[in-house]
């Protein structure tokens, strides 16, 4: 029986529309930097009835399992507001060793790929497919590959974790990379069609799937939905976006949690992500801060520190890294 269930699956597998590509949820990190430390998502009500960012590109994996490099090059685009290549950042991620097989990996070893190697300019990289051993070859890292990724680096990576959240990040312009467990029902070979809305988990599951958040509606043929960017191309639903009503889609986010890229230094937000809640200052001098949402905020006396303070103490910290935490309002 578990043989003839993986035969299933196999061939259910080979039916797809394009092929998957997530190796499975990232495990938990108590290093992991989380959007909610700047304050997103605390009790927010999304500003429009409907939102939806622009993206550069459809993305198309073209029979690759790169759909986690695929979108997070997709959000990385909206950032920089130029094409990017996936190729450049898939022929680095395979030398580095964060690709099983032809593209299979995790979320957060795609956005580790981003920061630790970026992305080159779309005109600088032939994207034609001619075999999973040419596209991935690191031969395409030319000096001038490597030298416009270093100009396309995401200098940090966010979890995401709530609904709250990921509405205030698109009304801020911030996509969401996002992954979930792909169905056949998904697939427009298996009946998949017009109005693109996802029934959850419809048919046989084949593995797990990235794509990237783009934004939302809130009355999308009477549903209440989140727009998500596939990478199957622009011929897929509509003109490659399709729907997921808002509690499937909490479902999803509850598995995967999303990602997000912010303009912040690494140095800068493990400093957050240490002294979140916490009240600091440089040793030998006057004002001491509270860490919290992401800023530093002024006590504006000792009378307004002792009201506020709970008894945790002052941590000394360095001046240089406490120079580049954003200023916040004051604590008087």
């Amino acid at each position: 029986m578990r043989l003839y269930y993986k035969l299933v699956q196999s061939l259910l597998k080979n039916k797809l529309d394009a092929p998957v590509g997530v190796s499975g949820p990232d495990k938990k990190d108590s290093r992991d930097f989380h959007i909610g430390w700047f304050g997103f998502g605390k009790q927010y009500e999304p500003k429009h009835k409907r939102h939806i960012i622009k993206t550069l590109s459809t993305k198309d994996q073209r029979g690759r399992n790169t759909c986690t490099f695929e979108s997070s090059v997709c959000g990385k685009e909206v950032d920089e507001g130029i094409a990017l290549s996936v190729r450049s950042v898939v022929a680095w991620a395979k030398q580095r060793g964060y690709i099983k097989g032809d593209g299979f990996s995790s979320l957060k070893n795609s956005q580790l790929a981003l920061q630790k190697f970026g992305a080159a300019r779309a005109d600088l990289v032939d994207d034609s497919f001619r075999s999973w051993q040419y596209y991935s070859s690191p031969r395409v890292l030319t000096e001038a590959v490597k030298r416009s990724a270093e100009e396309h680096k995401t200098k940090s990576f966010w979890k995401v974790d709530t609904l709250s959240e990921v509405y205030e990040l698109l009304d801020n312009n911030r996509t969401v990379q996002i992954a979930e467990y792909w169905y056949t029902g998904y697939n427009q070979n298996s009946g998949f069609r017009f109005p693109w809305i996802q029934s959850y988990r419809k048919g046989y599951r084949v593995g797990a799937h990235a794509e990237q958040v783009v934004g939302y509606d809130r009355d999308y043929h009477g549903h209440d939905v989140i727009i998500k960017q596939n990478s199957f191309g622009e011929n897929w639903a509509d003109n490659g976006l399709f729907y997921i009503k808002i509690e499937d889609f909490i479902k999803e986010l509850r598995i995967f949690r999303g990602m997000t890229n912010l303009d912040v230094p690494k140095d800068v937000g493990k400093f957050i992500r240490d002294y979140t809640g916490e009240d600091v200052k440089v040793e030998g001098t006057a004002p001491v801060y509270r860490i919290e949402c992401g800023k530093k905020r002024h006590y504006v006396d000792i009378e307004a520190f002792h009201r506020e303070n709970s008894g945790n103490g002052i941590y000394f910290v360095g001046e240089d890294l406490l120079n580049m935490v954003p200023v916040g309002e004051p604590i008087t």
